[in-house]
């Protein structure tokens, strides 16, 4: 949270604790917090994989993907950003997952296909606590005495699939595929702020049919068009940190989108290329998480909405006598399109609005230049700029949750050996360390406005990488 004093009427009051701009550091880039717990952010993860390959003839191949992958962190929340105790939730968390995908793939000058069969299953959970959360009008705090919660989540896919292309000549081809998912989910949840405090399970399952295919045209020997269409799917998710007790603990909808394409593709001389893409995409049930400020804190929501998103992404790339340039930029316009009368009620959110955490425009240049050493190495230095227009922080589009816009810019520095073997550089990240926005909640009910500040500050180092062989 972030106090201004147009933000708030003077101070934010949780029984004898008053909360106030000067409760929060002046600088910036340091964290107010020393609740026990929430100092201390640490990540782990360890995995591996196995693949196997078996070819038949020259027509036909197996391959046998494995995969496995395990992490925890510790991290937690300080709403406030201060060192009282009024919002603070230390955070612990693990997960691990596996997948299994038997594949056949093959083809001739004709003809390329593959299909194949999928599994993947993921166990998770997540503790918070023990916590202290005082919301704001309650004189000795609504959720007083260091709370816990915990919930658990374990997925189980299953899907199988093809995609066939076919060549006509040497200028057109035509592809098609389809796949058919099934999801299974096990939750449970168990909050201590709960009326009852029991453990709620809550059982899941969706299925769909999804596919794609496309149109592919050569221009030349570098140059083509194409159009696509595809229909998504996505599974349907549990309500995270349902405060309000186990009522809330549900499972929304599955999501499906039918995305509409088509671009270019090619070099317009031997030293620029060009991608260009058009898109349009229609989604039935998207899936927004919501949080919604009431008067005894924040209540959690899926909020399942019909929407679309359409708009342009450009790529370009130069490379000329050393020189070197690309730009990256893009145009989407997302919003709801319709939504039922009961999600508006709960959540305020109409037709029109926009959707969460989407910039209209958004875009990175960078540019450089490359020296050839008379030791056989080259040295390389470049520059980048990134830019993101505004946006909003939730689906319900009010003011104080606009994200105002952004540019961040960097540097990159690097030698290459003759060999290839390896490379060293030095770097800088967010070099002029902007401080922005990445999230806002209006808290109207309390009279301010959660806000969200960016973690990655300004960044310099020095990078080495060594190449095996």
């Amino acid at each position: 949270m972030k106090l201004t004093g147009s933000s708030i009427p003077g101070s934010v009051t949780a029984g004898a604790q008053a909360l106030t701009p000067a409760n929060q550091p002046s600088n910036p880039n340091n964290i107010g917090n020393t609740f026990p717990g929430n100092d201390v952010t640490t990540y782990n993860e360890a995995g591996g994989s196995l693949s196997l390959k078996y070819l038949l003839n020259d027509y036909i191949e197996f391959k046998w993907l494995n995969a496995y992958r395990e992490s925890n962190f510790t991290a937690g929340l300080n709403d406030d950003n201060s060192n009282l105790a009024l919002s603070v939730f230390p955070e612990t968390g693990t997960d691990k997952q596996y997948s299994s995908e038997l594949q056949m793939l093959g083809g001739n000058r004709t003809w390329h296909y593959i299909s194949g069969l999928f599994w993947y299953y993921e166990h998770g959970t997540d503790t918070q606590g023990p916590y202290n959360y005082k919301p704001f009008d309650c004189a000795t705090g609504c959720f007083a005495g260091r709370q816990t919660f915990n919930e658990a989540q374990g997925t189980h896919s299953y899907a199988a699939y093809w995609n066939v292309t076919r060549n006509f000549g040497s200028r057109w081809s035509v592809s098609g595929g389809a796949r058919y998912s099934v999801d299974r989910k096990a939750g449970s949840a168990l909050f201590s702020a709960w009326s009852t405090p029991a453990r709620a399970f809550r059982n899941n399952s969706w299925h769909a049919l999804t596919g794609a295919a496309s149109v592919n045209y050569k221009l030349s020997e570098n140059d083509s068009v194409y159009v696509r269409y595809s229909r998504g799917y996505q599974p349907g998710q549990y309500t995270p940190r349902p405060f309000g007790g186990p009522s809330q603990f549900v499972a929304s909808p599955k999501t499906t989108a039918n995305d509409y394409e088509a671009g270019f593709k090619g070099m317009i001389t031997d030293w620029w290329n060009v991608r260009a893409t058009v898109f349009w995409t229609d989604y039935t049930n998207l899936d927004l998480q919501e949080a919604i400020p009431s008067s005894s804190g924040f209540s959690s929501y899926v909020a399942s909405v019909n929407a679309r998103a359409r708009g342009v992404e450009l790529e370009s790339a130069l490379r000329r006598d050393g020189w070197h340039a690309s730009l990256s930029a893009g145009y989407i316009d997302g919003a709801v399109t319709s939504v039922a009368a009961s999600v508006t009620a709960i959540t305020g959110v109409t037709a029109g609005d926009a959707l969460a955490q989407t910039p209209k425009w958004n875009g990175t240049l960078a540019g450089g230049y490359t020296w050839n050493l008379r030791n056989g190495g080259t040295l390389d230095a470049s520059a980048n700029y990134s830019y993101r227009s505004f946006s909003y922080g939730q689906i319900y589009n009010t003011q104080p949750e606009r994200i105002s816009p952004y540019g961040l810019a960097g540097f990159n520095v690097q030698y290459d050996d003759p060999t290839g073997m390896w490379s060293v550089g030095i770097f800088g990240k967010n070099i002029f360390n902007k401080v922005y926005t990445v999230g806002a909640i209006n808290d109207l009910f309390h009279g301010f406005t959660d806000v969200v500040l960016n973690n990655d500050r300004s960044e310099f180092g020095v990078n080495f990488t060594m190449h095996f062989r």
